[in-house]
């Protein structure tokens, strides 16, 4: 009888080894209805693991259903960092500084007036916008980062050929990430 242990043993080790070969080759697939070489599956398996969703059951994560308005607002809250259960999702850590930037000037004589902002030298923007105090007489035609992403533009243009004067404020918020 005590032959027949080291040789269960042995027999219970093998499997062991056997078993845990394929386990380990199938390690990274998160769901069962998440194909590994999908093109989606690393962002899927990134929310998996960050817990900002747990699928739509225990093992499937169900690609092809719509997302409720509902849904996409609990998605949004655990990726912040506000839901306490939750970490952050996003490299918080890697900005070392951010600053808003405005500048006013003055708009009128001309059919079209461009205004712009840079950011500070070492930063890059990451989003801005532009506000008129004479709505009535100017409407925005363009607000967007400037080609080298160092600051923000807006073009605005003339209403009905009345060309007074206004006050456009352009600004930018620039990140420096470390």
């Amino acid at each position: 009888m005590q032959r027949s242990r080291p040789r269960r043993l042995v027999t219970i080790l093998a499997a062991v080894a056997v078993l845990s070969v394929p386990i380990a080759a199938f390690a990274t697939h998160v769901f069962d209805d998440v194909d590994d070489g999908s093109v989606h599956a690393p962002g899927i398996h990134y929310v998996a693991d960050t817990g900002i969703t747990l699928g739509c059951d225990a093992n499937n994560y169900c690609p092809g259903d719509t997302l409720t308005r509902a849904q996409m607002g609990t998605f949004l809250y655990r990726s912040s960092g506000n839901d306490p259960a939750t970490p952050p999702s996003v490299n918080a850590a890697s900005i070392a500084s951010i600053a808003q930037v405005s500048d006013s000037n003055t708009i009128a004589g001309s059919a079209v007036n461009t205004a712009s902002v840079s950011c500070p030298e070492g930063t890059v923007v990451t989003g801005g916008g532009a506000s008129t105090n004479n709505q009535g007489t100017w409407r925005m035609a363009v607000s967007r980062p400037l080609a080298n992403g160092a600051g923000w533009t807006a073009t605005y243009v003339e209403r009905e050929g009345n060309l007074a004067n206004g006050t456009v404020t352009v600004w930018a918020l620039c990140i420096a990430v470390g």
